[in-house]
């Protein structure tokens, strides 16, 4: 482990920090964090396996590191990972812009199909769990996601 964390280290200094939020090292280092949770050496075996790849990976194409390989990785290999850690209470998450464009989209089908239906509900329902769900993961560093 004491390699990966070396890796990591090694690509912090290396990424600025646009290529930091495309290779989704905040989510690597929530990973990293709560590692020592695991008490079954075979899940541990596959996580440093699993983040060891990754990281090698983005190592070898520090030139390349841009938006377009980002979901590929991030579909590949941290949500692979992130599944793993939703054993021990890890969510994934979705940027705020995201979930008040999907938030709004339900909002405009349902006003819609209902005409007396308060619009904003389902957009002011989205809002209140991001503030209060997954910024008290956020705290713990118990999350993982897309571009985090």
């Amino acid at each position: 482990m004491d390699e990966i964390i070396l890796l990591y280290n090694h690509l912090m200094e290396v990424l600025n920090d646009e290529q930091k939020k495309y290779m989704h090292l905040k989510s690597v280092y929530n990973f990293l964090t709560h590692y020592d949770d695991f008490t079954a050496e075979s899940e541990k075996y596959k996580i440093e396996r699993d983040l060891s790849n990754y990281l090698e990976i983005i190592s070898e194409n520090i030139e390349r590191i841009d938006n377009t390989i980002t979901t590929e990785l991030y579909i590949d290999h941290v949500r692979k990972i992130g599944a793993l850690y939703n054993k021990i209470g890890f969510i994934e998450i979705w940027g705020l812009k995201f979930k008040i464009a999907i938030a709004f989209s339900l909002d405009i089908v349902i006003g819609f199909f209902f005409f007396g239906f308060p619009y904003p509900i389902m957009t002011a329902l989205m809002v209140l769990n991001y503030f209060i769900r997954q910024r008290k993961k956020i705290k713990t560093c118990s999350v993982y996601g897309m571009l985090y």
